[in-house]
């Protein structure tokens, strides 16, 4: 159990410090990286299937 810990605490490392957010416009759903930073928001659109692959990977984090 000890193993597991260490390693889900090592993947929660490796992401990127933020956020996936998903907007709704048009009808398109696009997803965005973003963070605080000097106490603004900072998106980055990075894609819809990039942005959506890190939003699955952090959910594997999350309930694992």
């Amino acid at each position: 159990m000890k193993e597991k810990i260490q390693e889900l605490e090592r993947q929660i490392a490796a992401l990127p410090i933020g956020y996936i957010s998903k907007k709704t416009i048009n009808g398109k759903t696009r997803y965005y990286h973003q963070w605080t930073e000097n106490g603004k928001k900072q998106p980055i659109s990075a894609g819809w299937r990039i942005a959506a692959a890190g939003a699955e990977q952090r959910k594997d984090c999350r309930h694992s």
